[in-house]
């Protein structure tokens, strides 16, 4: 198993509510995208609540394998809500791929 984590930072002219109403629009598009994709087992937007923070909001997707990260990735439906949402409103963002950790670590002690 696959975990997409994905931070954004937002651009600073989104403030208060339409920041929040953005988040929520990106949030409901974006969560339904695995019944839509099949190789995206499970995806979740959720809003950062410290703010002393950079990052706005974080993606956590599920996927079985880095062929099903790419095809998700490049998915037509992915791209168009990215185009729509996400580059015209986003300042930076962060990624990390990582495996299910019981697969890199085993139970071995340390």
């Amino acid at each position: 198993m696959i975990q997409h984590i994905v931070l954004f930072k937002l651009k600073d002219e989104l403030q208060g509510e339409a920041k929040a109403e953005l988040i929520r629009e990106i949030e409901s598009k974006f969560e339904a995208l695995p019944d839509e994709i099949k190789e995206l087992r499970a995806l979740s937007i959720r809003p950062n609540r410290n703010p002393e923070e950079e990052y706005d909001f974080l993606l956590l997707a599920k996927l079985e394998s880095k062929k099903d990260l790419k095809t998700y990735a490049e998915h037509p439906l992915h791209k168009a809500l990215s185009a729509e949402l996400l580059k015209p409103n986003v300042a930076k963002r962060a990624a990390v791929d990582v495996w299910n950790e019981l697969e890199i670590r085993g139970n071995k002690k340390r």
